[in-house]
């Protein structure tokens, strides 16, 4: 005979444990969010996204993978900041960015603001000169000129465009990373 008691049981206990799977899953997409892929500095990284034309989610990856979005990292070469750039590049920044009102000093780099600015600046030159985020990014990591190297070098880069297979180990890992993280921003946040 059929007991509609152990089957109204059955159907509590199943929507129990849906609504705690569930539940779970949304926790761990929030914890993701928050702990992993967080978007810190946000109003920065939009607004000069925004006026230098550079995807917002590459450069949560870019900082992510850089410095973990700690404004005071400094690398054992002297790369400052979010986005992790050198005094040397952010002196040849300035000059490109027209309408500054002067030298600013390296320690300016630890500023988010100008941090993310200038890093976002960089990123769009890139772009602007590669045409790819891959490559871009590679020469954001290892520099434009090794970079235009390696795509000259018709045994890493035959259509001169692309890179396969990095030469560097340590480029290639980095480039990696960040378009991994790239691919979750997106993922998470659409």
């Amino acid at each position: 005979m059929f007991d509609l008691r152990k089957y109204k049981k059955a159907v509590i206990f199943s929507v129990c444990a849906l609504l705690l799977l569930a539940g779970g899953f949304f926790a761990w997409k929030k914890l993701e969010k928050s702990v992993f892929y967080p978007k810190e500095y946000s109003e920065f990284v939009e607004r000069y996204c925004n006026e230098f034309s550079v995807n917002e989610h590459l450069v949560y990856a870019v900082i992510n993978t850089e410095s973990a979005f700690d404004q005071n990292a400094q690398s054992d070469v002297g790369a400052r900041g979010l986005m992790q750039i050198m005094p040397d590049t952010f002196k040849w920044l300035q000059t490109k960015l027209k309408n500054e009102g002067g030298k600013l000093p390296a320690d300016e780099l630890y500023n988010p603001e100008t941090n993310i600015k200038y890093g976002v600046f960089f990123l769009s030159i890139l772009m602007e000169a590669f045409e790819d985020e891959r490559i871009a990014v590679t020469a954001y990591h290892a520099g434009m000129g090794q970079t235009e190297k390696w795509l000259g070098d018709a045994s890493v880069s035959p259509d001169g465009k692309s890179i396969e297979n990095i030469p560097s180990r340590h480029t290639g890992h980095y480039v990696d990373k960040v378009m991994s993280r790239k691919a979750k921003y997106d993922k998470l946040y659409g």
